[in-house]
């Protein structure tokens, strides 16, 4: 079997067990420039999550780059807790 064919089987098989868990695959278009944009605010703590986006930018870019890098963060945080456990 081919590459090709083994990969659309796996995205097949991702897909119908998304939907037995009640998600619904949907395709959105982020502006670029937002989408940076929120994401540098999150590395350098201009912004929280309870802040609203600043005013002229696409919301929904500018969280989800604020929230990619958040998601970055987190999961370094946790692996530095799980890596100094394993030492302790």
């Amino acid at each position: 079997m081919s590459d090709r064919k083994r990969n659309a089987e796996r995205q097949r098989e991702f897909k119908r067990r998304m939907r037995e868990r009640g998600f619904r695959q949907k395709t959105i278009w982020i502006r670029e420039a937002d989408y940076q944009s929120g994401y540098e605010a999150a590395q350098i703590g201009a912004a929280s999550m309870g802040d609203p986006p600043p005013p002229g930018v696409h919301r929904l870019s500018w969280v989800l780059g604020w929230l990619e890098w958040a998601e970055k963060r987190d999961r370094a945080i946790r692996r530095y807790e799980a890596k100094q456990e394993r030492e302790d």
